[in-house]
């Protein structure tokens, strides 16, 4: 990705115009914000923004409710799981057995759901006594 305007990480400034290397999640969020846009010109990332992370971005409920992502779980290799997006693709770090994953799978769609659907107080019943 390439820089569109600097962007202050912990306490280093990274100038605009700097080529550079995030997380898909990161990376998105930047280009939202229009921070940064992708580039796949001939100069090599000078900075690595990764921090040793794996190239799974890291799953979080609002991430879900966001991008409103359909979401299954599919077989890595024996025993192991991991929960994918439409295309197949591996949204998050979690891996597990079957019903690890499933249990994962199913929390993220009930906060996906409760983020979607706030918690409304129930109108005042008109017809109860006052409340001291």
């Amino acid at each position: 990705m390439k820089l569109l305007k600097p962007l202050l990480l912990g306490l280093s400034a990274i100038p605009e115009g700097k080529v550079f290397v995030t997380s898909e999640q990161h990376g998105r969020e930047l280009k939202t914000r229009k921070y940064a846009e992708p580039y796949d010109g001939p100069i090599e990332p000078e900075i690595d923004l990764t921090n040793g992370q794996s190239e799974a971005p890291v799953l979080t409920s609002a991430a879900v409710a966001v991008t409103d992502l359909t979401l299954d779980i599919k077989q890595l290799d024996r025993g192991n799981w991991i929960i994918v997006d439409s295309g197949g693709t591996q949204v998050g770090e979690f891996k597990g057995t079957k019903a690890e994953t499933s249990a994962e799978l199913a929390r993220l769609v009930e906060a996906q759901k409760v983020e979607q659907d706030p918690i409304v107080p129930p109108a005042a019943d008109p017809n109860a006594p006052p409340q001291e």
